[in-house]
């Protein structure tokens, strides 16, 4: 048995408490809970709430429940439930939050209150998650993925900790809250500064006696960008001309500070490169010559070490790092064994080696002394460039940062020559999604809402999807895609790949696209059957299209001011306030939105805008899109579309199993309510029972699906639709015209067909009769009928004209004639 399924330790539990320790809606809880009575109730929060033992509880929740707790390593779902709930606080008190996070946490908890008040599912989860999205849309202006919308649930829920008080605010603040400012306080004097500048000294006097008071202020207990900020602020008060600007003051000091807490002097002339050690001075070349003698290991170890030592985000500690050094051959006591391995690879040998005894005197006596551990000469090879000491401890959030970053993003990994390399014109085409900031009306009156009840039209910022040439930044097509409930789909994408590939080919590496419907499956096997690649981006600097969408709404925000909204929420505040009062039907919008034929127009002018206007890139050049696509395309054609391609976009696709002549799959038609569709093919037989990929468009008027082996991904052919319901559907819904009988023609065809042959054997094996005999399942019947020939059955006139007539009466009857047309065949043979 399972550790964790424990009878002695499994508590009573409430719903709440359920959803928190498996993390999804009390809702959803609560709707799988209606068939198990519960245990007994207890007061939570003033009020009864139920809970259920482990003999009641569903056995799918316990389950679920003890899985968990063994994955998370407890012994019991006791020990998870007593870990679980542990009170969540905030980083801060609510008191010292500020007021834009505490209004944020307000309206996040306005959105998500009566979804978590909800004690009960009527419909599917997926209503539950779309009405809180529209909740959330009702009070942040904007629309939210259901899965946000699923991960903000959870948190909360997991916040909650099972007590079921969702009316409390911290469970709604951020991870981060933004701290209330305080009152600011008089700037703090430093004297001793004051005094050094005020008789002149020398700089390097002033940035020990800066770094001395920043050493007092940091044991005093006050923060470190505090104390950096005042100091910076006290010498550009008082000493002006120490740098041009603050930006430079700030990048001046911060280097400072990195080398006084690193240990090194500011007075390069005290000693004349020496330093005293009980009053003797000694020569720093001695050092430096000792170093070089075993600098193939020495310089790469402390740089190792370095790399390691997490002292600021983008650098570590070079007095650590020598230290560490110089107690070769002893490493630190937590290492294991391949950190040892990645460390004698790092210094190039294969033993560990050991510091010479008299050079690691030398640098103790330094320290000692007050001195640097090391020459200023030396501590520059060990200390690391920052940005290899990101990529050292996380190389993908640098490649994130670095390689995907703009002016790079048109480079693309070659798997053939494994090297980065500048993409060609036509190589790779890029799509993405946007929503502008600009509200349309849209002529509609099927769809209820407020604002259509009463004016006849849908307001709303809908998606703009795009796709250009990664290289180029030619806007190759757009999609503008209104739907009243929901975003964009997985078909709408597929829509304006088909409009890239008949307009200008197909791209000879493949497509970049981003994750989220962009990645949906019926994408990525568009994408396969094209013979392309896929390439998803993890990150918007890997996307050049986003430098292309700032432009088009730049333009679109100068045509539209009046319907500007921005980007972001109460951007412009009087047009969302205005948009809120027509949304709510209190204003017509036509007098205030565009529409959407006077949008779409403004998108075809900035699109020939953005293609004819030259780009410039340090990097790559200067270009015009357009000039620049064309060229290289006529240099070099794009692969064309086939001309029965088509079927690869179509919008809906299934993967089933073969069974007979037919294939079968269901299509949802409406919310709720899905049909069968029911395909078949004369040759489908020969793949019975594998398993194949349907291709079609449930709304064409003639609706045929491409049948796709799963296996080899081999093309197979047309499948017609032939299930009854489906037909019957989309008849009614003036989708289609289809033979409503197909059906049962084809399955009266499968139950009726015979193929028949019969031989009668005389002497000698001599084949005296013969009947071939076919039917292919409805009317239609073929025969033909070899009789042995006999002395009684000699042929007359009379017999030889019966024959005839029977023969000519069997021709007919297998060419299905009618009744006139039987007559007129065989009124001369009874003449």
């Amino acid at each position: 048995m399972n550790p964790a399924e424990s009878i002695f330790d499994f508590p009573d539990l409430t719903a709440a408490q359920i959803a928190s320790m498996i993390g999804i809606s009390p809702q959803a809880i609560r709707k799988a809970l209606r068939a198990a009575p519960a245990t007994g109730e207890r007061i939570v929060g003033g009020n009864r709430t139920a809970y259920w033992n482990r003999a009641t509880l569903p056995a799918k929740l316990r389950t679920k429940l003890v899985s968990l707790a063994s994955a998370k390593g407890c012994v019991s779902v006791g020990e998870m439930f007593r870990n679980k709930f542990v009170a969540w606080t905030p980083r801060l008190p609510l008191a010292e939050v500020g007021d834009d996070a505490v209004t944020q946490a307000s309206n996040l908890k306005q959105a998500l209150l009566p979804s978590l008040q909800r004690h009960f599912v009527v419909g599917s989860q997926s209503d539950f998650e779309r009405e809180g999205v529209a909740d959330y849309a009702k009070i942040f202006g904007h629309n939210i993925t259901e899965r946000h919308f699923r991960s903000l649930i959870k948190r909360t829920v997991e916040r909650d900790g099972g007590r079921g008080n969702f009316e409390r605010l911290e469970l709604y603040l951020s991870d981060r809250p933004a701290r209330k400012d305080k009152p600011q306080a008089e700037a703090p004097d430093f004297p001793f500064i004051a005094q050094a500048i005020r008789e002149g000294a020398a700089k390097e006097i002033i940035w020990q006696k800066t770094f001395a008071a920043f050493d007092e202020m940091i044991n005093a207990g006050e923060t470190r960008n505090r104390a950096v900020r005042q100091l910076r602020d006290f010498l550009l008060e008082w000493l002006p001309t120490i740098t041009p600007s603050r930006a430079t003051l700030s990048k001046y000091f911060n280097r400072k500070l990195a080398r006084h807490q690193a240990g090194e002097t500011f007075d390069k002339r005290d000693g004349n490169g020496y330093f005293k050690e009980d009053g003797n001075p000694i020569q720093e070349a001695k050092i430096t010559r000792q170093i070089n003698e075993v600098k193939a290991w020495f310089i790469p170890g402390a740089r190792f070490f370095y790399l390691t030592g997490n002292r600021t985000a983008d650098s570590g500690s070079m007095p650590e790092a020598v230290r560490r050094v110089i107690s070769l051959p002893n490493l630190p006591a937590g290492w294991i064994e391949p950190q040892r391995v990645k460390f004698l690879k790092a210094i190039g040998q294969t033993e560990l080696p050991t510091c010479p005894a008299e050079l690691r005197e030398a640098i103790l006596a330094r320290e000692r002394a007050g001195a640097p551990l090391v020459p200023a000469g030396i501590a520059k090879q060990i200390i690391v460039n920052p940005s290899i000491v990101q990529h050292f401890r996380s190389p993908r959030a640098w490649s994130l940062q670095n390689q995907s970053a703009p002016g790079s993003q048109r480079r693309f990994f070659n798997k053939e020559t494994c090297q980065r390399e500048i993409m060609q014109p036509g190589d790779w085409f890029g799509g993405d999604d946007a929503t502008p900031g600009i509200a349309i009306c849209v002529p509609c009156k099927e769809v209820i809402t407020l604002v259509s009840q009463k004016f006849g039209v849908l307001l709303g910022r809908f998606q703009w999807l795009a796709y250009h040439d990664a290289r180029t930044d030619k806007l190759l097509a757009w999609d503008y895609v209104v739907r009243p409930r929901g975003s964009y789909r997985a078909e709408d994408i597929l829509n304006g790949m088909g409009a890239v590939c008949r307009t200008h080919g197909i791209p000879r590496k493949g497509f970049q696209f981003e994750g989220g419907t962009f990645n949906a499956n019926l994408v990525k096997q568009a994408i396969q059957l094209l013979g392309c690649e896929h390439w998803r981006t993890h990150s918007p600097h890997a996307k050049s299209i986003e430098a292309v969408f700032n432009k088009v709404w730049t333009q679109l925000a100068i045509q539209f001011p009046h319907a500007d909204m921005g980007r972001y929420r109460n951007e412009n505040e009087a047009n969302c306030k205005l948009y809120e009062a027509c949304k709510a039907g209190h204003k017509d919008p036509c007098r205030y939105f565009p529409t959407l034929a006077l949008v779409v127009k403004a998108f075809e002018e900035e699109v020939a805008r953005h293609n004819g206007k030259t780009i410039n890139s340090r990097q790559y050049g200067r270009w015009i899109p357009d000039e620049f696509f064309q060229s290289a395309v006529q240099a070099s054609p794009l692969r064309p579309l086939a001309a029965n391609g088509d079927w690869i976009f179509s919008p809906y696709t299934a993967e089933r199993i073969v069974k007979g002549m037919t294939v079968s799959c269901r299509v949802p038609m409406f919310e709720k309510f899905s049909v069968p569709f029911d395909f078949g093919a004369d040759w489908l037989p020969q793949y019975n029972g594998q398993k194949v990929r349907l291709h079609f468009n449930p709304r064409q008027p003639k609706c045929v699906a491409k049948v796709v082996l799963v296996e080899t991904g081999k093309v197979l052919g047309d499948a017609q639709l032939v299930g009854e319901t489906a037909q019957h559907i989309r008849f009614i819904l003036d989708w289609g015209d289809d033979d409503q009988r197909a059906g049962y023609l084809q399955r009266q065809r499968v139950g009726n067909f015979i193929r028949r042959e019969t031989r009668g054997i005389g002497a000698a094996g001599r084949v005296e009769y013969s009947k071939s005999e076919e039917r292919d399942g409805l009317e239609r019947v073929g025969i033909v009928e070899k009789r042995p020939s006999t002395a009684e059955t000699e042929e007359t006139p009379a017999a030889r004209r019966l024959a005839q007539n029977f023969a000519a009466i069997k021709t007919i009857e297998a060419r299905r004639v009618t009744l006139a047309e039987l007559t007129r065949e065989t009124e001369h043979l009874f003449a």
